[in-house]
C-alpha cells in the first residue's frame, strides 16, 4: 500500500472517530493530533486535504478543541497563511483560461480553509 493510501486511510479513521462527541475529546487530548491534521491541510494532496479539513472542523466545533487551537498561535498563523495562499491561487486561476475543474477545486479548498478559520474566530466573540 503506497504512503498516500496509508495516510488517507489513517485520516479516514480519524474522521470516523470524530463523528462521536466522546471520541472528539480523546482526539483533542491526544498529543500532536491537531498539528498532524493541520500538516495534512498544508500539504498539496487533494484527498487528504478535504478529510483533514472535515476532522479539523469537527474538532473546532467542540469548545475544548477551539481552546486547544487558540493556545497554539502557530496553528492559527499557518491557517491564515493557507487562506492567503489559496486566495492568491484562486484569483490567479480566475485569470487563466484553464479548465473549470481546477478552478472549482481551488475555490473549494479556499472555502474549507475560510470556514475553519470562522469556526475558530467565532469562539473569540
Amino acid at each position: 500500500m503506497p504512503d498516500q493510501e496509508v495516510l488517507k486511510h489513517a485520516l479516514s479513521v480519524l474522521r470516523n472517530l470524530s463523528r462521536y462527541p466522546h471520541l472528539i475529546e480523546v482526539l483533542i487530548d491526544s498529543q500532536g493530533v491537531v498539528e498532524i491534521i493541520l500538516w495534512q491541510l498544508l500539504r498539496n494532496k487533494e484527498e487528504g486535504y478535504f478529510i483533514a479539513s472535515e476532522v479539523m472542523k469537527k474538532i473546532c466545533s467542540h469548545k475544548k478543541g477551539v481552546e486547544m487551537v487558540l493556545r497554539k498561535p502557530p496553528i492559527i498563523k499557518r491557517l491564515h497563511s493557507l487562506v492567503e495562499e489559496l486566495t492568491r491561487k484562486a484569483n490567479f486561476e480566475k485569470k487563466k483560461p484553464r479548465g473549470m475543474a481546477v478552478r472549482e477545486n481551488m475555490e473549494r479548498r479556499l472555502r474549507e480553509a475560510v470556514e475553519l478559520l470562522k469556526l475558530i474566530n467565532r469562539s473569540l466573540w
